[in-house]
Parts: C-alpha cells; structure tokens; sequence
C-alpha cells in the first residue's frame, strides 16, 4: 500500500470523524453491518466500535505483538476517531491502491459463535438468542460443511448476501474471479493464503481464537498481479494464555486452521478446474502427481490424524481421480492430498 504520510495520521480533524462523501470502505453487498465502516480522507477506514474495557477488537488490533506476528495479513492500526459521542477504530483503507477492486469477504471456520467470548465481553443482549442466530447461519451456509462461507462481495455480479453464504465454492470463486483472465491473481492469492497457513501453523497460534473473523481478498480488474489476501474482523477474537486457554475455545483454534486447509484445497481444485478445461488438463494430472511425492509434508501438518487415508487409499484415490480426469469430472477428492507447504505454485499450473 501507498506510504501514509504521518502528518496526514496527525491530522485527523482535531481526532473528530469527518466521513468521505462518498464511502470508499463499505459499498453495497461488502460484509459488515451496513453504516458501521466508513472512509475518512480516502487513506483511512472507520469502524464503529462499542468503547469499553472488553471491546475486543480494538485490543486485538492495537496489539504489538498481533501486528508483528501477523505482519503483512492485517491492516495497520491508525488510532482513534469520534462522531456524535460515537467511537470509531482507524485503520488503513486495504482497497486504496486498487483502480478497480474486486472483494471477496470470507468468513472463516466451522463455528462463527463462541459463548464463552460473550461471557468474557458481558455481552447484554439475550445471548442464547444471539447463539441461536449464528448457528442458524452456520447450518444454512456453507459454513458448517466446508469451514468457511462468503459474507461480502463486490463486483460486477449483483448477489444477495443470503445468496452468497449458500452459494457453493466454486460458483462463488467463478463470479469472483471472472475478470482474473489468465489466474493470475489466483495464482498469487493461493501463495499468500499458503503463507498464512504456515503461519497459524507455528505453536504461537495455538492461544489465538478467531471466531467469525474473516478474509478479505482484493485483486484489481485492470492489473491482476496487484492483489492482497487479509486478516479482518476481530470483534470476536481473543489471545489467551496456555494456562487459560479452555478445551471448548482450543476447538475454535482447530477449526480456524481446519477452514483455512479447506478453503486452500477447494481453491486448488478450482483452479485446477479452470486449467484443465484450457489446457486438457495436463498440467493438473503434473500437479496431481506433485502432490502425492510431497505428501509427506500434508500427512506432517494435517490437523486430524485419524482421518488421514493410508498411503494404499492414497494410491488408489489417484489413480481413480486421474481416470476421472481424462473424462472431465470433478475430481473432489483430491483435495485431501494437496500439500499446504508454502512452496510456490508451478508456473505450469
């Protein structure tokens, strides 16, 4: 992103929230509750937040040690703004340095509700009810199959967010990535989305509790090599300690890392998808190939060992899925042996 020049973060109007004209940060069908995020100055996002000791993203973002551990996949913290007794958190605008942006919002993991968060907030509203809501959601989206669902998109393609959470995968990735010609930015997003799973990976996530944060991708319709993959949403995020951390929010842990593996293979498949259908597939069956000789290293970083296939299972799948191949199906379930590593995508594929 463009260099912030400090003056313009002193500026910011006597620390009142004088919003853009027109809102740079939140246009029809992006995620969030409309009016709660607003631009300021065209460089700066504005989110309405609730100031109390427990306002949990305002600690999580305003937090040394978050930005230096997920440097790079969340948006710099920019301090603090107010409007008619109203509080807003600063942080940069993500789309700035787009021409013409392209967002997916994508809420991650199997659970978007964490009652003992909501104890830990006070939360005052009926909390059962709010429970509730938030499964009711999981259950009818794709959220509780797959690990993650759409909750924004901005683009050509008018969809109603209803729409979106059940919409499958690989509909949802064809509207987004329409206008990504030659999988260039998908290329490129897979990359970072295998960074960032190497890096919830490291023991130092094992006490971060991300529940309903999200992923926003970005890329630009006029020049797809400039696309950005980031980590927002943290009003229901919390790092606890080893000691504190309890077994009902270390499966919040799991199940962070479980949506990112599968939003990961499911984009794969996409894209292997897209090239077989340009190229006869070749290239896919290489990839294929690849995957099995590096399996050792999903078999290392796979979460739940009980359910990985034997290596004759493993085998087998291959050569059934390769058959499936040459007469164009689908092939889903290749995906449990698509390795994770953050080693580069072939050029090829």
């Amino acid at each position: 992103m463009t260099e912030i020049r400090e003056k313009d973060i002193k500026q910011f109007h006597n620390g009142q929230c004088i919003f853009d004209d027109i809102n740079l940060c939140q246009k029809p069908g992006s995620g969030g509750h409309p009016g709660t995020i607003m631009s300021v100055d065209k460089f700066f996002c504005a989110k309405k937040v609730e100031m109390s000791d427990e306002n949990l993203e305002l600690r999580f973002i305003n937090n040394d040690f978050n930005q230096e551990f997920f440097k790079g996949f969340i948006p710099k913290f920019r301090g603090m703004c107010d409007l008619n007794d109203k509080k807003y958190i600063m942080i940069e605008n993500l789309k700035y340095d787009f021409e013409e942006p392209i967002v997916l919002d994508i809420k991650i993991g199997f659970k978007t509700a964490n009652k003992e968060l909501l104890d830990l907030i006070n939360y005052k509203k009926n909390k059962k009810y709010k429970l509730f809501k938030q499964d009711f959601i999981d259950n009818h989206s794709t959220t509780s199959k797959y690990g993650y669902r759409a909750e924004g998109f901005e683009g050509d393609n008018k969809v109603s967010k209803g729409k979106l959470k059940s919409m499958k995968p690989e509909n949802t990735f064809d509207m987004y990535f329409k206008k990504d010609h030659n999988n260039l930015a998908l290329k490129d997003i897979l990359q970072k989305l295998r960074n960032l799973y190497d890096l919830i990976m490291k023991p130092e996530f094992d006490t971060f509790v991300l529940t309903g944060s999200s992923l926003l991708f970005i890329y630009d319709a006029k020049d797809q090599s400039k696309n950005s993959v980031k980590m927002i949403d943290f009003s229901n995020s919390y790092v606890y300690t080893p000691q504190t951390l309890s077994q009902y929010n270390a499966g919040f842990v799991e199940s962070y890392r479980k949506g990112i593996r599968s939003l990961i293979g499911d984009l794969i498949i996409f894209l292997g998808n897209k090239e077989f259908k340009k190229d006869k597939g070749v290239p896919v069956m290489r990839q294929l190939v690849r995957s099995v000789k590096i399996a050792k290293d999903l078999s290392r970083k796979s979460i739940n060992n009980k359910s990985r296939m034997s290596q004759k299972v493993k085998s087998q799948a291959l050569s059934k899925n390769l058959k499936s191949m040459k007469r164009g199906s689908s092939h889903k379930n290749v995906k449990e042996m698509i390795p994770l590593s953050s080693k580069k995508i072939s050029k090829k594929l």
